[in-house]
């Protein structure tokens, strides 16, 4: 368990007052880490000069779209959907065919 989900668990048994918040973080905690693990994951494979040879074409897409959406989510709520694509790139890396 990250110390991010256990202290989230602690403070929910300590004060029940902001339980149902704490387990709301916790559940928003996870999905955001799997989507940010894989695009780190994604950015270290570019960085190395490797995307081509771990990720195909399709699996790029799909980790991008997941973390630009998160961002949406999370950080940009009252950005319209438009206006958020207007502002980030809908391909992040220029695989060669």
């Amino acid at each position: 368990m990250t110390k991010a989900i256990e202290t989230f668990t602690r403070a929910a048994k300590e004060d029940q007052s902001i339980a149902d918040d704490c387990r709301a973080r916790i559940v928003l905690f996870r999905d955001i880490h799997s989507i940010v693990s894989a695009y780190r994951a994604l950015l270290r494979a570019e960085k190395l000069g490797l995307i081509e040879k771990t990720y195909t074409p399709g699996e790029v897409q799909r980790i991008y779209l997941e973390y630009r959406e998160m961002i949406h989510d999370v950080k940009t709520p009252g950005l319209t959907w438009e206006d958020f694509t207007k502002k980030v790139p809908a391909v992040p890396f220029q695989q060669s065919d």
